[in-house]
């Protein structure tokens, strides 16, 4: 991840920006003296961090979101000083304000790796390049609980996280790009246990591991990585996707089995998966000749919960003679299996104008519908979308310098974008956001050339 994730000119607290197909609880019309009927809205902009006056202050690119089983919004930061650097969280309940930040310090150099919460909010992360001695790193992992208290700092074989809501938590290192020199591995703590010895995680022989792994753990603590995976160089193994499984009881993995096969190279893509198991993956495939022309072809799947051998896989998109690639910007799957795959379309020397597209598999009709298009901008778009567990579908996406939110209710249509930032404004494309299974939401994000990191929340306000 997406999993994970996550100063201005500060937006007037009375402007609202509006929202067409917004989510409504009634369509009763009120008679006069009746509460009105509840809705749901972004909050205002609210400060998470504020600039120093000596300007000693300031935020890294690496900041996530989460929120935990009653909805409290959890956002985690780091913040650089003169002689080290501030690892923060702040919390905030329904309704209420963002909570003064609890803090652990770190050495200067380190950064943060990934983030996991858990349905009472402890909040645990993981640190990369920890300065321990002489030209000296190593990666950590830290608890920070709810009540206020710190845990011990625990040496880690890497930083991707995967958590469920119990507080079960897993840190993998994958060995991204790392060939045969270093064995990927992992260690596991389970609620209110401790930390188990490093472990070897699975890994394909010929195959390395292009980049970060898309971890998913389910309530009961089994847990799903899926990886990309490409050729090492003089071998003949197939570039592919492909998904193990981790077995809490026996403490061991499966048998790593292909979800789709790559034709050339995939340059971008995402998995998802729901509490079922079942998963759903998007991929880019580009084909380079290494004389200035490129091609793309964007596809999909949906893999099922024990499945044991990849699945048709729908092809979306053919474009030929891009400038810049297309991307795959995100995928999701409800509770019911109906799964969604986002896209950005590339550009050709003959338009800049480009299109963000989201294609749907129905679990009714066990097939992948048409693609629909979610906006068009002449500028290249950034982003993300999320899929809850009801089945609604949220996009967050950089367009003209600004964040600007789309979704999709379950069984309805996207509506038009709704801005959470001013039009133009240079916001960072860094933006993170979380979904609910309530439909609500929060965004944390920042703006080019200044320090505070800022949030805003989508929740029922009582009208």
């Amino acid at each position: 991840m997406f999993n994970r994730t996550y100063g201005l000119i500060k937006l007037p607290r009375s402007l609202v920006f509006p929202l067409a197909g917004a989510f409504v609880a009634s369509a009763l019309i009120a008679s006069p003296g009746a509460a009105a009927a509840p809705t749901r809205e972004w909050t205002p902009e609210a400060p998470l961090t504020q600039n120093g006056d000596d300007n000693s202050t300031w935020v890294r690119p690496e900041y996530f979101v989460g929120s935990t089983r009653d909805g409290t919004a959890v956002a985690l930061w780091e913040n650089k000083l003169s002689d080290g650097k501030l690892i923060q969280v702040s919390r905030r309940a329904p309704g209420g304000t963002w909570s003064d930040p609890q803090t652990v310090r770190t050495s200067r150099g380190a950064w943060l790796g990934d983030m996991v919460v858990d349905a009472a909010g402890d909040v645990t992360f993981t640190l990369r390049r920890v300065r321990v001695g002489l030209d000296t790193y190593k990666n950590f992992v830290q608890t920070m609980y709810a009540d206020g208290t710190v845990g011990k700092r625990h040496e880690a074989p890497g930083y991707y996280l995967a958590g469920n809501a119990r507080g079960d938590v897993m840190v993998v290192n994958n060995n991204e790009g790392g060939g045969n020199q270093t064995p990927a591995s992992y260690i596991f703590r389970s609620a209110g246990g401790h930390w188990s010895n490093p472990a070897p995680a699975p890994r394909p022989a010929g195959l390395f591991a292009a980049d970060s792994p898309r971890l998913f753990m389910d309530p009961d603590g089994r847990v799903h990585m899926v990886e990309a995976y490409y050729n090492e160089p003089g071998l003949s193994r197939q570039d592919q996707i492909a998904v193990s499984e981790w077995n809490p009881a026996t403490a061991q993995w499966s048998g790593i089995h292909m979800i789709a096969s790559i034709d050339n190279y995939a340059e971008s893509w995402d998995a998802a998966m729901n509490a079922k198991g079942d998963i759903v993956a998007g991929w880019a495939d580009i084909y380079d000749d290494q004389e200035g022309f490129r091609s793309a072809v964007i596809r999909s799947t949906y893999y099922p919960e024990g499945s044991t051998s990849s699945h048709f896989a729908k092809t979306w998109a053919t474009q030929d003679d891009c400038v810049a690639d297309p991307q795959v910007l995100g995928v999701g799957i409800d509770a019911d299996s109906n799964a969604t795959v986002g896209w950005r379309q590339c550009t050709t020397p003959d338009s800049t104008e480009t299109s963000v597209m989201a294609g749907r598999r129905e679990a009714a009709a066990r097939a992948w519908g048409t693609p629909t298009t979610v906006t068009t901008n002449p500028y290249q778009v950034a982003g993300s979308l999320q899929v809850n567990s009801q089945g609604t579908t949220m996009w967050l996406l950089e367009k003209s310098q600004s964040l600007i939110t789309f979704r999709r209710p379950p069984n309805g249509s996207y509506g038009a974008g709704q801005y959470l930032t001013p039009e133009g404004h240079g916001v960072s494309n860094r933006a993170v956001f979380t979904l609910e299974p309530s439909s609500d939401a929060a965004v944390v994000y920042s703006y080019y050339k200044e320090h505070p990191l800022y949030a805003r929340v989508f929740e029922t306000t009582a009208g």
